[in-house]
């Protein structure tokens, strides 16, 4: 019955062995897997699609990629971040007549002059990962401040009207008092565009009589000191509130918090530390240390496998790491011929003090306490035959204390013991024999 018990607690400890490592290489397997569809070639960032927020088990491994806020201002000539001071005036223009007429002052430089006109160009792009609010404010400078402005302005937004209108001209003052704000998504772009022009006349009447000394006037005075008009353009702008990263498609931007392939690696590594320990503990835990003597046979050797201790004057064998389980000790003369083999089963028994001997099928089991770290056996060779001694025997247990038939001995107030046979045990639980 004893053995029947054994045989299936045995098979139940490798089965459960074997199921355990199977869950884990097929974990491991589907977990990989499924990673790999998540890896990205990018570094840092991996843009899903808003349909494709990783939810549930993966949602750990992202978070929203880091607001990248960033605004673009261009013309055709350059770009700039937040202020540019751009000089908008046409050096020539055609008179009444049709003429071409280029206005010189008196060093040569070409200056602004009544029947002149132009437009200017200006955009504001979203070249970051995050809606921005904008703020445009322009400032338009005439130098000869002294004399009222004869300039005419009308400012576009796209195909929207933001000062002046299709037939409809305004005071370049109003530029001033122009503060245009909007909303850009990301990738996206607005354009402006300035229209100017400084009218040969303007008014009817005393009006246009008055106008027209104006323009005479300003227009003498742009040949002494160079009337110029310029335009200061002002922007600023920040990240739309409660906005998220996203890319020129609106996709949401997700950016990993753990590394996939770091942590593809990490469960590797983990993978592999697990299955060592799982054959640590199925194995090497499973390993005791057994001596024994077997008087009257110096230099006589006992092997195990491809183990091989030589018996020492007075008989005695080591092997300090024996597996347990089924083993076969075979007792060999000087030349190494076999002599006689022991076959043992050793066994773990929680209900055992020390250690017991049990005959099945041949086969001599020794039950060994749960806290046993060491045992030793007394031999005796017989008519061909290796048999133990089951009246005669020790056994070290973890704490230092030495079980006999005689009952138990305690250690010694350093922690050292010793078995009757000369095998001893420091306060480290380390084994040694003492020779006599």
């Amino acid at each position: 019955m004893n053995s029947k018990k054994s045989k299936n607690h045995n098979v139940s400890i490798w089965l459960m062995a074997f199921v355990l490592i199977l869950l884990i290489l097929l974990s491991f397997a589907l977990l990989a897997s499924s990673l790999k569809g998540l890896t990205s070639k990018e570094k840092e960032v991996i843009a899903l699609s808003s349909n494709e927020e990783p939810s549930g088990f993966f949602s750990l491994f992202y978070k929203h990629a880091k607001e990248d806020p960033e605004l673009d201002a261009y013309d055709d000539n350059v770009s700039w971040k937040t202020s540019t001071d751009v000089d908008l005036f046409k050096t020539a223009y055609l008179d009444p007549s049709g003429k071409l007429i280029t206005v010189e002052s008196k060093d040569g430089n070409k200056v602004i002059a009544p029947g002149t006109s132009n437009d200017y160009h200006f955009s504001l792009k979203n070249t970051g990962n995050v809606s921005l609010d904008y703020t445009l404010n322009l400032e338009g400078i005439f130098e000869l401040s002294d004399r009222k402005l004869p300039f005419e302005v009308r400012l576009k937004k796209d195909n929207e009207w933001v000062v002046g209108a299709d037939d409809v001209w305004s005071s370049v003052y109003e530029l001033n008092d122009t503060v245009e704000k909007g909303t850009l998504p990301v990738g996206k772009y607005v354009g402006y565009t300035l229209e100017w022009q400084w009218p040969y006349e303007s008014g009817e009447d005393d009006v246009l009589f008055l106008n027209d000394i104006n323009d005479t006037a300003i227009g003498d005075a742009s040949a002494e000191m160079d009337v110029d008009f310029r335009l200061i353009i002002n922007v600023a702008a920040e990240a739309t509130p409660h906005s998220v990263a996203m890319d020129e498609n609106g996709n949401i931007l997700y950016e990993e918090s753990i590394n996939p392939s770091a942590l593809v690696t990490g469960l590797s590594m983990l993978t592999g530390g697990l299955l060592g320990l799982l054959l640590l503990l199925l194995f090497w835990r499973r390993r005791i240390y057994v001596t024994g003597l077997l008087d009257g046979y110096a230099d006589y050797s006992m092997k195990y496998k491809r183990k091989e201790s030589v018996l020492s004057a007075y008989g005695r064998f080591v092997f300090e790491h024996m597996p347990l389980g089924k083993r076969s000790l075979v007792l060999c003369d000087v030349d190494g011929n076999e002599l006689s083999t022991l076959a043992l089963k050793l066994k773990r028994d929680s209900d055992t003090e020390g250690i017991r001997f049990e005959e099945d099928d041949d086969r001599l089991i020794i039950y060994i306490g749960k806290k046993i770290k060491a045992i030793e056996l007394y031999l005796e060779f017989n008519n061909d035959v290796l048999a133990v001694l089951s009246d005669k025997w020790a056994a070290i247990d973890k704490d230092q204390n030495v079980y006999s038939p005689e009952g138990i001995k305690e250690p010694d107030d350093d922690g050292r013991n010793e078995t009757v046979a000369g095998l001893m045990v420091d306060e480290h639980g380390r084994f040694e024999i003492r020779v006599k």
